[in-house]
């Protein structure tokens, strides 16, 4: 080392620099290099940490958000099983509707086909079956000459719902 430092005195002593001048020189501009880098190191420390804290913050509210969804989607989930369940009782209440109107049918259907006494007949008495939709009724009716001109009619029927059902009528003729 002594030696280098001789002959870099001897260089400089032969160009008139002092060796001390030039050291001083590199150290200045080793500095300088050195400050620089440590001040970008720096500034990229403080964008790194500001960064992270932006990221911090998008982390916070996506957690936020998403806990803010799960309860939606929950509620919605709840409504959703509630609906399912209105629809489900709705449907049982449209099925028995439909039976009853299918055994109401049949008992119609049972009444309308008893025979009505005849002309040369005083009293009759008939039972009628009817069907519909899988629903079935029985009917039993009677019917008399009231007068020559009128004729009166009375039934009554069940069906397989258990309704019971009954029907009158009066006819005039001339």
């Amino acid at each position: 080392m002594l030696a280098q430092q001789k002959l870099t005195n001897e260089k400089y002593a032969s160009q008139n620099i002092s060796a001390k001048s030039e050291s001083s020189s590199n150290e200045s501009t080793l500095n300088k290099k050195q400050r620089l880098a440590n001040r970008k190191v720096a500034e990229m420390a403080q964008y790194n940490a500001m960064q992270l804290k932006i990221d911090n913050m998008a982390l916070a509210d996506n957690h936020r958000r998403i806990a803010s969804n799960s309860a939606a989607i929950n509620s919605n989930s709840q409504r959703l099983d509630s609906v399912q369940h209105h629809q489900a009782e709705q449907d049982s209440h449209i099925n028995e509707n439909k039976k009853q109107a299918s055994a109401g049918i049949s008992a119609a259907f049972a009444q309308a086909n008893i025979p009505q006494v005849t002309e040369s007949q005083q009293f009759s008495v008939g039972a009628g079956v009817g069907g519909y939709d899988s629903e079935n009724a029985i009917a039993v009716g009677a019917s008399f000459h009231a007068t020559q001109n009128t004729i009166v009619k009375m039934t009554v029927s069940d069906d397989t719902q258990n309704n019971f059902g009954y029907g009158a009528g009066v006819s005039v003729g001339w």
